[in-house]
């Protein structure tokens, strides 16, 4: 990763040997291809998680808030909620999730969604703030919490029913079927599962 080694090798030593003498015109380029590179790092990693979530909710799926007066649907809840309250709210009610904020990476997720939020509806009065977070040494722990949820979430799906993850296979089994090493019986079955042809073997 071309921001990872930016960083091993020039930023990590100016967090080591600071001087306060503003980087010279050629590590200037250098350093905003590194803004580049972590930002889009960044929004891919948000990205990936919401479009997990978004597709595990049922279409026929509908929320009805807590004081009754108002029921969403699965296009209202993808539009309006947060990812952390499609998370706190809509997966604990269809898959039983327990509390997200009682896991150790939620305050990870938080910081990656206040990123992204900062990068996508830019403020001047943010911007310090969120160069500073970019160049810190947690921003690669933030970028891959994405691994963490896709991995922590797809555990329930698949516990739900193990069709549904096949949409979408994060880590959850193979992607690859060796004919060789089963019947003809278990290789229809596997493929049918991976593959989810509209016409099974």
């Amino acid at each position: 990763m071309l921001a990872r080694k930016f960083y091993n090798d020039t930023i990590l030593i100016r967090h080591q040997y600071y001087t306060g003498d503003f980087p010279i015109p050629e590590q200037q380029r250098e350093y905003f291809d590194y803004f580049e590179l972590i930002t889009t790092a960044l929004i891919f990693a948000y990205s990936s998680i919401e479009a997990f979530i978004n597709n595990f909710i049922p279409d026929d799926y509908t929320y009805t808030k807590p004081n009754g007066t108002k029921v969403m649907d699965k296009n209202h809840i993808e539009r309006y909620f947060s990812l952390t309250d499609k998370l706190k709210n809509i997966f604990t009610d269809i898959y039983r999730t327990p509390d997200p904020e009682l896991e150790t990476w939620w305050q990870t997720l938080t910081d990656l969604q206040e990123l992204r939020d900062q990068t996508i509806h830019t403020k001047q009065h943010y911007s310090q703030t969120r160069y500073s977070k970019l160049l810190s040494r947690e921003i690669f722990d933030t970028i891959q919490i994405y691994k963490i949820i896709i991995s922590y979430y797809g555990k329930y799906i698949l516990g739900k029913d193990k069709n549904l993850i096949n949409d979408f296979p994060y880590n959850f089994g193979f992607d690859q079927v060796y004919p060789a090493l089963m019947t003809d019986r278990t290789y229809k079955d596997i493929y049918n599962s991976l593959h989810n042809p509209s016409k099974p073997l």
